[in-house]
């Protein structure tokens, strides 16, 4: 659970300071979570508040079953 915080944190921190300007095409980024997880209540925000479309980015939102799937997904993304 640590390391996707963490790699939540990491991600707002990057996309705040980019500047929305920087490229027209559109990067997609997908991130395993925990259906009921505090991380994917932090990423729905995210789309809510359509902070991803500021910053020219989509983020997917990829919902896992376990704690274990979690992990899977991190090694399988390449993390």
């Amino acid at each position: 659970m640590k390391i996707i915080r963490l790699l939540t944190i990491l991600f707002i921190f990057m996309i705040s300071f980019q500047s929305p300007k920087i490229s027209e095409s559109k990067e997609t980024i997908r991130i395993g979570t925990l259906q009921y997880g505090s991380v994917n209540w932090e990423l729905d925000l995210i789309k809510k508040l359509e902070i991803d479309k500021k910053f020219n980015v989509d983020v997917k939102i990829v919902q896992l079953a376990s704690k274990n799937a979690a992990a899977v997904a991190l090694q399988v993304l390449g993390f």
